[in-house]
């Protein structure tokens, strides 16, 4: 049984490295004002991840778990520590969702420069 809990997690973050990405060049394109702060055992960000890869999306990350300083920045810039979290830079000013529905519905209407 705890085998099988064990790969079904490994399985889990494994959809959320494919879904997202670390490398900006991998960015889909008019998406790079976009950058997703998360948690790969966080069950939200799974399902942000997993709507990002049916669309076959790819956003620049933070986790938060790999690095202190992207903890300490999604604090400093928002206020509180809290995943999933999507940071929308649009031209000098910057925009911040926490709820997963309401990065989901936003990714759903946003148009790409």
């Amino acid at each position: 049984m705890f085998s099988l809990k064990k790969r079904r997690q490994k399985q889990r973050n494994a959809l959320v490295s494919k879904a997202i990405s670390k490398n900006s060049s991998e960015v889909t394109p008019g998406y790079e004002g976009l950058t997703l702060y998360h948690r790969k055992a966080c069950p939200f960000c799974r399902y942000v991840a997993s709507y990002l890869k049916s669309k076959q999306l790819v956003l620049a990350t933070r986790d938060i778990t790999t690095r202190v300083a992207y903890a300490e920045e999604l604090i400093k810039q928002g206020g509180k520590r809290q995943v999933p979290y999507l940071r929308i830079e649009q031209g000098s000013k910057v925009k911040w969702l926490y709820e997963s529905a309401d990065i989901v519905a936003y990714i759903e209407k946003y148009k790409p420069a």
